[in-house]
C-alpha cells in the first residue's frame, strides 16, 4: 500500500523535527524582568524584584504564579494605554511600577500607575507580578 509507506515516512520526519508531539527543538525565548514598585510613587522608595520565567525563578516571592499571570495577560499588557482611550477619572492611589528586561524574547520597558481606570486595569492584570 503506497499510503502506508507515505504515512510512515511523514511520521518519521515529524518525529525527527519534534513536531509529532508538538515539541520544538527551538529553545524557549528568554524572559527576564526587573520589577520596581513604589507604593508612594517615589522611585527612591521602590522595592525591586527580579523574575525569570522558563523556568520560574529570581527573587520574586511567587515567581511561578507571576510567570503564569504574565503569560495569561499577554505581551499587550506592557503597551501603554492608548492616547485615544476613554478612561474613568478615578484615582486608585499613588503607587507606580516600572518593568524592564526581556519577555518572550522581546524588550520590555513599561511603566504602570493607578492614575485612572485604564491604568488601574493594567495594574490589576499584574497583581501577583507587582506584589513582588
Amino acid at each position: 500500500m503506497p499510503y502506508t509507506a507515505l504515512a510512515t515516512a511523514l511520521a518519521a520526519a515529524a518525529a525527527l523535527t519534534g513536531t509529532a508531539t508538538g515539541a520544538s527543538t527551538e529553545p524557549a525565548p528568554e524572559s527576564r524582568l526587573s520589577i520596581s514598585v513604589s507604593e508612594t510613587g517615589d522611585p527612591a522608595d521602590a522595592k525591586t524584584y527580579n523574575l525569570t520565567c522558563g523556568p520560574a525563578g529570581g527573587d520574586h516571592s511567587n515567581a511561578s504564579a507571576a510567570c503564569d499571570e504574565l503569560t495569561t495577560a499577554g505581551e499587550g499588557v506592557f503597551s501603554p494605554v492608548s492616547r485615544s482611550a476613554v478612561c474613568t477619572q478615578m484615582h486608585g492611589g499613588d503607587a507606580t511600577a516600572h518593568i524592564t528586561g526581556v519577555w518572550a524574547g522581546a524588550p520590555v520597558d513599561a511603566t504602570f500607575s493607578r492614575s485612572n481606570g485604564c491604568e488601574m486595569h493594567r495594574w490589576d492584570q499584574l497583581g501577583t507580578v507587582l506584589a513582588g
